[in-house]
């Protein structure tokens, strides 16, 4: 039986759902313990994907730093994301879930002794971030193999697989 079940308004999730068939158990779900005054530095979250935490005890206190989306001449696709000044804080306390939207920079710290669960996830409404995201990956791969010198002769034919 599962620890926990997943909100019907986070259930559409084509991440953990892809990740059950095709893997030998990994997801993106996690139960997470920290001591009062740990903290998580500023960070997106994995694959831009959509996340949400709930406490089960404790109290967090979380720094959102607002993603301002302007034209960039220097972006292929016009999509530039900037991060700005903006922020807000909001205080997460037992029994409170936060929704953190995809790409949105965050950083997290233990008011409390604390322990959550948090859900990575990805539907159709972020799934080109997503791809956007694995895109980029495996460029920066490739950019570093070729620094080492040594490009495999397969041309990289196991990631298409």
């Amino acid at each position: 039986w599962p620890l926990y079940t997943t909100p019907s308004f986070f259930q559409r999730d084509l991440l953990n759902d892809f990740l059950r068939r095709y893997s030998d158990g990994g997801d993106y779900k996690f139960v997470y313990w920290g001591p009062s005054g740990s903290a998580t530095t500023l960070h997106s979250d994995v694959l831009h994907s959509y996340s949400w935490s709930y406490n089960v005890v404790g109290m967090k206190k979380w720094i959102f730093h607002i993603p301002e989306l302007q034209r960039d001449n220097d972006d292929d696709d016009g999509r530039g994301e900037h991060y700005n000044s903006k922020q807000f804080e909001v205080i997460q306390n037992t029994g409170e879930t936060i929704f953190v939207p995809a790409t949105w920079k965050h950083e997290v710290f233990n008011l409390l002794e604390t322990i959550s669960i948090n859900h990575n996830w990805i539907t159709a409404a972020n799934v080109d971030l997503s791809w956007q995201c694995l895109l980029t990956e495996i460029s920066s791969i490739e950019t570093e193999l070729q620094s080492w010198g040594h490009i495999p002769d397969l041309d990289f034919v196991a990631r298409e697989n």
